[in-house]
């Protein structure tokens, strides 16, 4: 092979493996539902600081995850740290949202049911990511929404058979465009202070939520922390979670995510 030749073939090999290196596979991973997913109770500056792999798609753009509140810096920590798999993490939760059109529509704040708005709107955030990440160069590939919701349902007293439809029907939309996706619940924790004496609705929450998680093993529980968060002085307020308690809440949804097996399938 003339020098030429051996040129062209090393530059061929270069760009042959940037070219893979770039479109290496990435998860993304939407984190739905209301205030707690929203991290309406934390603190930026007492989140964990992610690692490089760690990507958050908002306005429009993927950029680096920082610190933030919420449980998205530590879940995606977590989730790197156990499966070398670089994550695009999508914020689709919308503080004060129900889970049921019956409560939805009494509150006023819009819900995931039928009729409601959210799903579309969460639907069309991801394509918009899956569209960024394709243009950045990567694989994306859906590996599942963890979902954390429930509280204002835990002071309107609705049904179990009220919040398993609801959920049916949340997951029946995004497998509609996502064969087969798991979502990932966030057990619903219970209050305290003022809202303490509607401590038995947050408790049919979690039942209508355990009910659901074993009907369907693609919707399994991954993280019950909540529960021992009044004890444990880890609320920010009423019904919010500390940024403590959010970061206990990432690792360990990320934890069980990864042992689930089933981000790894898609």
């Amino acid at each position: 092979m003339t020098w030429i030749g051996k040129v062209c073939a090393l530059v061929a090999f270069f760009f042959i493996g940037v070219s893979d290196a770039v479109a290496t596979p990435i998860c993304v991973i939407p984190i739905g539902g209301q205030s707690n997913a929203v991290g309406f109770g934390g603190d930026p500056v007492l989140s964990p600081t992610p690692p490089a792999g760690v990507y958050e798609f908002v306005e429009g753009s993927i950029s680096a995850l920082g610190q933030q509140r919420g449980m998205a810096p530590a879940f995606g920590s977590a989730f790197i740290a156990a499966t070398g798999v670089s994550v695009i993490i999508v914020p689709v939760a919308v503080g004060s949202t129900a889970q049921t059109a019956q409560f939805g529509n009494y509150s006023g704040h819009g819900h995931w049911d039928v009729g409601g708005t959210m799903v579309p709107n969460a639907l069309a955030t991801i394509a918009a990511a899956f569209t960024a990440a394709s243009a950045a160069g990567h694989q994306p590939r859906m590996c599942g929404m963890v979902w954390s919701q429930g509280e204002d349902e835990g002071v309107g007293f609705v049904t179990v058979p009220q919040i398993v439809d609801g959920t049916d029907y949340l997951t029946a939309r995004f497998r509609a465009v996502y064969p087969g996706m798991p979502v990932y619940i966030v057990r619903t924790g219970t209050p305290t202070g003022s809202e303490a004496a509607y401590a038995g609705g947050f408790a049919t929450i979690r039942d209508a939520q355990e009910t659901r998680a074993q009907a369907d093993s693609r919707t399994p529980i991954v993280s019950r922390l909540a529960s021992d968060f009044v004890a444990r002085g880890l609320m920010a307020d009423d019904v919010h979670w500390n940024q403590q308690a959010l970061n206990e809440v990432g690792i360990d949804a990320a934890a069980n995510v990864v042992t689930s097996g089933l981000w790894n399938e898609f």
